[in-house]
């Protein structure tokens, strides 16, 4: 896997804060709805309808209880190693909106690391997963309206354009024009917005693609011209690159 570029020698000050952060929130969490328990979420039943549930695991922003246990607490580590490079900067960007770690950490391993678990930390004091929890916090609001109406979530459009920018790059060697990038997130919105209705629907789906896959596929079907050559010069540069190492 592609490796983000890295300052080095941040981090352990800032780690043991954050840790301690952590515990704050959880301590305070723990003191408003009683120790080890976790509040109400909602879940659809097997009629598509949305009904409270207080049960065991972990429920995502579909309404589906996602994982059986709490994330492990060591989970952290991979979780961010099987993120793709461009998947990590949108991870890290909306962590940092979201207050879980400042903007002079961002691009720092321990510090993202550190942020990260205290995500999974919070996610699993409140029974969601860490999606599900940092959507809401980001929306400043709870993932569905009570009643007959639906909350559908988007992802934030300026953290899609930056990783449909960066795999552009990479695709078809430019960045997308703000036209494209603002089609790719009209398109990747609009797919998010179906996913969760098809969730609601119950059964087994297929999970959408993540913004970095669909921001390929997108940029393939854009300018298919462009990413057959664009591929095609990188094939030649490996060979020349090759001959010469030979």
């Amino acid at each position: 896997m592609a490796s983000r570029k890295k300052s080095e020698g941040q981090g352990g000050s800032q780690a043991n804060e954050q840790a301690d952060d952590v515990m704050g929130d959880l301590e305070a969490a723990a003191t408003n709805r009683g120790a080890g328990a976790v509040p109400p979420r909602f879940i659809f039943d097997e009629n598509g309808k949305l009904i409270p549930y207080s049960g065991p695991g972990l429920v995502n922003s579909f309404g589906q209880v996602e994982r059986d246990t709490p994330y492990p607490d060591d989970f952290a580590p991979a979780v961010y190693n099987g993120l793709s490079p461009a998947n990590q900067d949108l991870l890290m960007n909306q962590l940092e909106r979201a207050g879980l770690i400042e903007k002079s950490q961002l691009n720092d391993p321990v510090a993202e690391v550190t942020a990260l678990g205290r995500l999974l930390s919070l996610a699993n004091a409140n029974g969601i997963t860490y999606k599900n929890y940092l959507g809401q916090r980001l929306a400043g609001k709870t993932l569905v309206s009570s009643g007959s109406g639906r909350t559908y979530r988007k992802s934030n459009p300026d953290d899609l354009k930056a990783v449909a920018r960066q795999v552009a790059q990479q695709t078809l060697g430019r960045a997308f024009t703000d036209d494209e990038a603002d089609r790719f997130v009209r398109a990747f919105q609009a797919e998010e917005i179906a996913e969760q209705r098809r969730a609601s629907g119950g059964g087994t789906m297929v999970q959408a693609a993540s913004a970095d896959v669909a921001a390929e596929q997108f940029a393939e079907q854009e300018a298919p011209d462009e990413a057959s050559a664009y591929k095609t010069l990188g094939y030649i540069n490996k060979f020349f690159n090759a001959i010469g190492g030979a």
